[in-house]
């Protein structure tokens, strides 16, 4: 499986726009998978974390969905609904409409849930997390809740796993499409938690894929062989190391 930057993310989705997927179902799509891995929780509440981009769409879509099941769900946006634009702009409106509860983030609340959604930062993000986007993460992380991120833990990088000063502590992250490179990186690992791929209707097939050079090793690609329980060193064939130089065969032998 393909691993992908926030960039040829941003392509693949484009791309299947153009194929007349549009970016509404996309986001659709996202929020059935979003509310599902929410859902498996059986939880009582849930407490969604919106910012401003489509992330923040994401959310507002999966929390129609708790709702509509009659979850005690309710919405904190660190963003005014003035400043959202596009899918998650509809979402908004539909969550406003059937009266679920939106309320603005408020520093040094205490807020906690059975379920939080971290719906906050999404793969465009770059650089530092900065002034109440912060407060914001902190109060996540802080909720004691089971906390599951939308397509990648807000503060993480999609390209690289870089931290961007603070992050977002992830139990279960949902990302959409495809895996990203920066769920996979040792700068990350300890803020991902259990990585579910939502498959969001992205042909697998575009032509844009073969440009990907990054995959993703799975068991189902890996072969290893059933040994005898007799087997020794010698049964299994032999392996020669080429490596090292005077002083630097550490390596080698290791290996």
């Amino acid at each position: 499986m393909i691993l992908v930057n926030g960039r040829q993310m941003r392509e693949l989705d484009s791309c299947a726009v153009q194929l007349g997927i549009s970016s509404d179902l996309l986001m659709e799509n996202a929020a059935i998978f979003l509310a599902a891995e929410a859902m498996s929780r059986n939880p009582e509440t849930v407490l969604v974390f919106t910012g401003k981009g489509q992330n923040a769409g994401d959310g507002f879509a999966a929390a129609r969905h708790l709702y509509n099941k009659g979850i005690d769900t309710r919405i904190v946006m660190l963003a005014p609904p003035e400043t959202l634009t596009g899918s998650a702009l509809t979402n908004y409106e539909i969550d406003a409409a059937i009266g679920i509860e939106m309320s603005p983030f408020v520093i040094d609340k205490n807020y906690t849930a059975d379920v939080v959604l971290d719906c906050l930062l999404g793969t465009g993000f770059r650089g530092e997390v900065t002034g109440v986007c912060a407060d914001a993460v902190s109060a996540i992380n802080n909720s004691r809740s089971f906390v599951i991120s939308a397509d990648i833990p807000s503060g993480i990088s999609s390209d690289n796993g870089k931290i961007g000063g603070v992050c977002v502590a992830a139990d279960k992250t949902v990302t959409f499409g495809f895996p990203k490179l920066g769920l996979y990186s040792p700068l990350s690992a300890d803020y991902v938690g259990e990585v579910v791929i939502a498959d969001i209707s992205i042909p697998r097939n575009l032509p844009q894929t073969n440009l990907v050079k990054t995959h993703l090793l799975t068991s189902g690609k890996i072969h290893i062989p059933n040994s005898s329980k007799a087997a020794h060193k010698g049964s299994n064939g032999r392996v020669a190391i080429a490596g090292g130089s005077p002083g630097k065969a550490g390596a080698v032998r290791l290996a």
